[in-house]
């Protein structure tokens, strides 16, 4: 909540180096210690005391402003990608880092489980990188047709077909299965599915970790585009009402609501920090 956005400074430090007011920037929310067993190996995203921006405290992106580090965790937007999508960076991050520890190869198959925003920012991934057939598992009516604007090439209701047969039927038989599979819902059914849908030393990503730096090049150069996954635009003052209950009792409609906290203009040019809930 809040740990996805992007923004405009408005102020910096004395001591800070290559920042200015005006630049336009995506915050990586990892807190970690820096000083545990894996924070030495480059593993932050599993620290023993792993926080996130806005979920575990800083304010985050549901702040009118806030105050971060100008390290490594701070990363500037190319003049042509938007806030909003700037706002989107995080989850896609985290989509394209699992499709790397896939080791996809071009004309592999594949099983995405969830549809919601990572699931469907791994179907655009996995397109970039060659796949030859995606899968889609997704309950929502509205997160099923997003997948399938996203590229999915089969998208079923695990509530009414049973995935993994399905996934054996579309690669050859109940002997074949699907070379990756990707567990983007949370629940052990999702993990369940993705598992008994893999063929013989196939493998299944359960997504969780990220790269900005490359998620926001891919966006720049127009690798990935993120057009028709944000469903909503509100106001802070309108969170609880257009954001969390409509989440709560309405999950189906939405893919992302986007938060303007200044409350005002949310037009894609203006320049307010955005945060996704």
């Amino acid at each position: 909540m809040g740990h996805e956005f992007s923004g405009t400074i408005e102020e910096v430090g004395q001591d800070v180096k290559g920042w200015k007011i005006g630049d336009r920037v995506v915050v990586e929310p990892v807190i970690s210690c820096s000083s545990c067993y894996s924070c030495k190996q480059d593993r932050p995203n599993v620290c023993h005391s792993l926080g996130f921006i806005g979920i575990s405290g800083w304010g985050g992106g549901l702040s009118e402003f806030i105050c971060v580090e100008a390290n490594e965790l701070l990363h500037a937007l190319p003049n042509n990608v938007s806030l909003q999508d700037g706002a989107m960076v995080e989850p896609l991050a985290v989509a394209m880092h699992a499709v790397q520890a896939s080791n996809l190869s071009a004309g592999d198959t594949a099983l995405v489980v969830g549809a919601g925003p990572i699931g469907c920012f791994v179907i655009k991934t996995l397109l970039s990188q060659g796949a030859s057939m995606i899968i889609v598992s997704e309950p929502s009516s509205l997160r099923r047709e997003t997948a399938r604007m996203a590229g999915a090439h089969h998208v079923f209701n695990p509530i009414e077909s049973d995935i993994i047969a399905e996934c054996h039927k579309l690669t050859g038989g109940k002997d074949v299965g699907v070379a990756v599979s990707f567990e983007c819902a949370g629940v052990q059914k999702a993990l369940d599915q993705a598992l008994g849908a893999l063929r013989t030393k196939g493998t299944c990503v359960i997504c969780y970790q990220n790269n900005h730096k490359t998620a926001i090049q891919n966006l720049s150069d127009g690798t990935i585009k993120l057009d028709g996954f944000v469903t909503a635009k509100i106001a802070l003052k309108d969170v609880v009402k257009l954001g969390f209950e409509e989440l709560l009792n309405h999950n189906e409609r939405h893919v992302k609501i986007l938060v303007s906290p200044n409350g005002g203009e949310l037009a894609e040019a203006t320049a307010e920090p955005r945060s996704r809930l």
